[in-house]
C-alpha cells in the first residue's frame, strides 16, 4: 500500500488513512487531552505524511513509526504555538485504580487514592513536552525504546533519560510527605 501511495494512488492513501487513523487519534488524544484540537492534529498529521510520502524510506523505519514521528512533531508544534503545557489528561492514570481499590478498603484509603490520582493528573500536565511524549509512547502506546527514539529523532539513551525523569518527577509530585524522602 505504501508503494502505491508513493506512486500517487489515492485509494492506497485512503486505505492507509483508515488503517492508521485510530492509532494516530489515540496518540494525539493522549498528548492533548482531546477536544477539537485532536481532529485538527490528525488531519494535519496525515496531510504532512501524504505530502511527504516520497521521503518515506522503508529501510529506515516502519510506516507506523514514520507516521508517529509526524504526529508527534505536529503535537509538539501545536504545543509550542499555544505556549502552554496545560492539558486535560484524564486518561493518564499511572496508578492502577482497580488494584488500589482491592488493596484499600477503608474510606480513608480510597479518599487517599483519589487524591493521588488528582495530583497525578496535575503533575502530568506539568511535564516537559518531550518527557510527556516519551511517557505516552512507551506506557500508553506500547512502543519500544528503539521505536520511540526513531519517532522523537533522538538516541535510545535520551529516551530512557526522558522516561526516567518523567517517572521520577511524577513520583515526587504525588508522594505523601513520608514517601517524599524515599523517592
Amino acid at each position: 500500500m505504501v508503494r502505491l501511495a508513493k506512486a500517487g494512488n489515492q485509494q492506497a492513501m485512503g486505505q492507509l488513512y483508515r488503517l492508521h487513523r485510530p492509532m494516530l487519534q489515540a496518540l494525539i488524544w493522549r498528548f492533548t487531552g482531546g477536544g477539537g484540537e485532536t481532529e485538527d492534529l490528525i488531519q494535519d498529521s496525515f496531510l504532512r505524511a501524504f505530502r511527504n510520502i516520497s521521503s518515506f524510506r522503508a529501510e529506515r523505519a516502519s510506516f507506523r513509526t514514520w507516521l508517529y514521528r509526524i504526529a508527534s512533531n505536529a503535537c509538539l508544534d501545536s504545543m509550542r504555538r499555544r505556549k502552554t503545557r496545560r492539558t486535560h489528561m484524564e486518561e493518564f492514570y499511572l496508578l492502577d485504580v482497580e488494584q488500589a481499590s482491592a488493596r484499600f478498603t477503608s474510606p480513608e484509603s480510597l479518599a487517599d487514592t483519589e487524591q493521588r490520582r488528582k495530583l497525578l493528573r496535575v503533575a502530568l500536565t506539568r511535564l516537559p513536552a518531550k518527557q510527556r511524549m516519551a511517557l505516552v509512547l512507551k506506557h500508553f502506546d506500547g512502543l519500544s525504546i528503539r521505536e520511540i527514539a526513531e519517532v522523537m529523532k533522538c538516541t535510545e539513551g535520551t529516551v530512557k533519560r526522558h522516561l526516567y525523569r518523567a517517572v521520577r518527577r511524577l513520583r515526587r509530585e504525588i508522594a505523601t510527605p513520608g514517601e517524599a524522602d524515599e523517592v
